[in-house]
């Protein structure tokens, strides 16, 4: 897969990420646990650099994700400092870009906006009234 869209969230029930492909397929999607929104963005950003091709693009609407790994913004959280460097290092070996795009526009994130509305829905339909 040469283009890769990621999505990291965290909701009441934990966290986690979704990666898809330019076609809105979902490739790979995890809960991992109770991390931070952060690290979620993160877990899927290591995901989406493991699965890329050679010279591909990942995009994301975490503007953090893209200013640490691509930009060099400084890391201050030091939790977040290992999967920034791992980021780093992946993307330069794969000579791949993450490249930052609006919400409305990550494919990622648009899927689990979709999930949580389904499990909402689901939830909603089994109360008893």
């Amino acid at each position: 897969m040469k283009t890769l869209y990621f999505d990291g969230y965290r909701n009441s029930t934990g966290a986690g990420y979704l990666v898809c492909d330019i076609s809105g397929n979902t490739v790979s999607s995890q809960a991992i646990g109770n991390k931070t929104n952060n690290e979620a963005e993160y877990y899927g950003a290591l995901k989406a650099l493991e699965l890329i091709e050679q010279g591909g693009i990942i995009y994301t609407d975490s503007k953090l994700v893209e200013g640490q790994v691509m930009l060099n913004w400084k890391v201050k959280a030091h939790h977040l400092r290992t999967y920034v460097e791992n980021c780093k290092s992946m993307a330069k070996r794969k000579k791949v870009s993450i490249v930052w795009i609006p919400r409305h526009k990550n494919l990622a994130g648009l899927l689990i906006e979709e999930q949580q509305k389904d499990t909402l829905l689901q939830e909603y339909q089994n109360l008893e009234l």
